[in-house]
């Protein structure tokens, strides 16, 4: 009610649905930061997707609404920056509507659900050591070109940097090209593997 603007709201909702609500609630209170669900893909959005779960287990399928009965089910966004370890341009190329899901919780406050896809597998980055060994050759695709040089995804949520001062002046760098690098140094901890372009000859100006 706001008497100055001589305006109030009314919620249908409230009345029509209060036992799901109400059990919404309660459903709330069984959920833990940290726990990790199945779940199904609602909605894809420019900024992440929605997933719904249900807290007593089940992904929210029809062959799980069928097997529990009627269970309450509870949905939270996946921001796009929790989709992937790897960089997501656009959601709807990576997930689209009804596909089954692993979500972490990151947060449960106030009735809303903040949820991780990428927390909810493994960090790619732990056993990257296992993988790649400095003066491996590898080849990768450019995702992403900046003042100071260029990233090749080695590959998915992991991602090497060529130097700027180890490009080629007179060659074109474009993302999406594929380019042959050698690893140079590996710093898991601070998630940085530095590389070097496999040139069949060396430019002029190349240092």
């Amino acid at each position: 009610v706001d008497i100055s603007q001589r305006k109030f709201v009314l919620s249908e909702k409230v009345i029509s649905e209060a036992i799901d609500i109400s059990n919404a609630k309660k459903a709330m209170k069984e959920v833990k930061d940290g726990e990790v669900y199945d779940g199904i893909v609602t909605t894809v959005a420019n900024f992440g997707c929605f997933v719904k779960f249900s807290p007593k287990g089940g992904s929210g399928s029809a062959r799980e609404v069928k097997k529990k009965g009627n269970p309450v089910y509870l949905e939270g966004l996946v921001h796009v920056s929790e989709l992937a370890f790897s960089r997501v341009a656009n959601p709807h190329d990576f997930v689209k509507t009804g596909d089954s899901v692993k979500v972490k919780v990151l947060a449960a406050r106030d009735g809303k659900l903040s949820l991780s896809m990428k927390q909810a597998g493994k960090d790619p980055w732990t056993t990257v050591t296992e993988r790649f060994k400095v003066e491996d050759k590898i080849k990768g695709k450019i995702v992403r070109i900046s003042d100071f040089g260029m990233f090749v995804e080695m590959e998915s949520g992991v991602e090497g940097l060529v130097h700027i001062t180890k490009m080629p002046p007179t060659e074109k760098f474009e993302v999406g090209k594929e380019v042959t690098c050698i690893v140079e140094e590996i710093d898991s901890k601070n998630r940085k593997i530095a590389l070097g372009l496999v040139l069949t000859s060396v430019p002029v100006g190349y240092k």
